[in-house]
């Protein structure tokens, strides 16, 4: 009787721990354009122009997350549902688990584990103003890598590499605090391994594993910075060879936040590729967020990404390959070996329930023409612009409105894909979301 006792008082004892505190959040959105319409600028091709009204199939359509969180002196536990509406394949209207997972923490050691779908990231992109739009407009590009099948794409992702692990993994981290006065140092170690279910029915494992380990130090109110390298054994080829082979990927990295400035959020660092002892490509970014008073705030980023032409890796699985990540606003895609991202966006909040936005975008080729068919400056430059303005109903609640413009291929050479006008696109967006 004393054992049956003894265990439920250490069971009562745990679950009050882990259930000290517990929240359950609601996070949805649904976007669609209005009206987009697109003109490519050669005349009388088959697709000089096209409209469209109404399509929901928009970067931010129909998704939804439900999330369920409890935490307490010992144990957490977080788990997340997706269900997604957007309607754009076999496998997309289904319901996901999104997160799963479960932590222990003693003193300064914390361990956690599970499945994860959005990662863990460190922390240092400055999105402060992104409002709904954050990935369909504000931040098109997430730190590192610019180039689509670069294993640096999405750098600060603690448990994933990009074009690795697809989608969600399985992964398992420990990591450990050091603080004396304002210094704090965190050590992370983590392992990560890409199974995950496509669809409600279908497993699928790749049986890639990985590695990360990841360094924070942090002096209060003045700045932090992140140190980190995640390694995984992938197949693939380099460039000249016939067959692919398995080889060691890293992808290191080092992020600096300054936040010593009253006002001023400001981000440097930079990420790469290191395929078997070789750099593939490598990218820099500086992020900037000033708010020039307590309604009006400005945020500029800069990116550059190059890939070496001499080594890198063929157009294979976890290739650095010469494709720019995604379109710009509505602009076509491009390859190069080269490309500069600017981006600035100005905040302005009128009132509690209103707040107007601005945002700036170029995606420039500096290329070499050595992966663009011996032509330099093949793409130009994109510049894509997105006025609008949020509306809040409620805490939590909002709409987002506004005009978005892209102008392609400003300055390409003539005999480009281009042809000898910019491509021209526009749409109206509008996106809902609510939080709870």
């Amino acid at each position: 009787m004393k054992k049956i006792i003894s265990a439920l008082a250490v069971s009562a004892l745990v679950f009050g721990s882990a259930a000290a505190k517990t929240s359950v959040n609601l996070n949805y959105r649904n976007g669609a354009y209005l009206y987009s319409h697109t003109d490519n600028g050669e005349e009388g091709s088959a697709n000089e122009t096209s409209s469209t009204f109404g399509s929901l199939n928009s970067y931010n359509g129909g998704q939804d997350t439900l999330s369920f969180k409890a935490s307490g002196d010992v144990l957490d536990f977080q788990l997340d549902l997706q269900p997604s509406i957007k309607n754009t394949g076999s496998n997309s209207d289904q319901l996901r688990f999104n997160v799963l997972k479960i932590g222990a923490k003693w003193g300064g050691f914390h361990m956690q584990g599970g499945w994860i779908g959005d990662g863990l990231n460190g922390g240092y992109r400055v999105t402060n103003d992104a409002s709904n739009n954050e990935g369909a407009f504000f931040e098109t590009y997430k730190l590192g890598s610019l180039f689509k099948n670069s294993l640096s794409k999405y750098s600060d992702n603690q448990v994933s590499i990009a074009n690795v692990f697809d989608d969600r993994s399985f992964y398992g981290q420990a990591d450990y605090t050091i603080a004396a006065d304002d210094l704090k140092v965190n050590l992370k170690g983590s392992v990560i391994s890409d199974r995950y279910w496509k669809s409600v029915t279908a497993e699928q494992n790749s049986g890639d594993k990985g590695w990360s380990v990841v360094a924070d130090v942090s002096i209060k109110d003045l700045f932090k910075t992140e140190a980190f390298v995640k390694g995984a054994n992938v197949s693939a080829k380099k460039k000249g060879e016939t067959a692919a082979d398995t080889r060691l990927a890293l992808v290191p990295g080092l992020y600096f936040q300054w936040l010593g400035t009253e006002n001023l959020i400001a981000t440097v660092g930079g990420a790469a590729t290191v395929y078997d002892g070789d750099f593939s490509d490598y990218s820099a970014d500086l992020r900037v967020r000033y708010a020039v008073d307590e309604n009006l705030s400005i945020t500029y980023y800069l990116k550059y990404s190059a890939l070496d032409t001499d080594k890198f890796i063929s157009k294979n699985a976890y290739a650095a390959n010469d494709a720019v990540d995604k379109n710009v606003g509505l602009g076509a895609a491009f390859t190069t070996d080269a490309v500069l991202w600017n981006f600035v966006n100005a905040s302005y909040k009128m009132s509690p329930s209103v707040t107007l936005a601005c945002s700036l975008g170029a995606l420039t080729d500096l290329g070499d023409g050595k992966v663009a068919d011996n032509k330099e400056t093949k793409n130009g430059t994109t510049i894509s612009v997105h006025p609008n303005a949020e509306f809040f109903a409620g805490k939590g609640a909002s709409i987002t409105v506004g005009l978005a413009g892209t102008f392609a291929g400003l300055g390409a050479q003539k005999d480009s894909t281009f042809g000898e006008n910019a491509n021209i696109s526009f749409a109206v967006p509008v996106l809902f979301r609510v939080k709870m």
